[in-house]
């Protein structure tokens, strides 16, 4: 479907794109008393993350697809919307 390298840039431009949002939430996080460096790790897709996330699925499950109709509830026809909307 699509190769774990371009995943993995993809998680990255999400990074980029969502610094802004990211800056606000630790700023809410802040003012809430909290040192929001102890949640950044949950705020960006590292690409170690990613490809150990990638790597259980493709061990355990074989393919993300049997991930996400096994475990996730999602049907083929599903899938082939997503793909479709994802992949245009």
């Amino acid at each position: 479907w699509l190769r774990s390298d371009f995943i993995r840039y993809d998680y990255g431009l999400s990074n980029i794109f969502l610094e802004d949002w990211v800056e606000t939430i630790k700023e809410a996080i802040r003012d809430k008393g909290t040192d929001p460096e102890r949640l950044s790790p949950f705020m960006v897709a590292s690409p170690k993350f990613i490809t150990a996330l990638l790597d259980h699925i493709r061990e355990k499950y074989g393919n993300v697809e049997n991930y996400l109709m096994t475990r996730a509830g999602v049907t083929r026809d599903m899938i082939s919307i997503i793909k479709e909307k994802l992949l245009e």
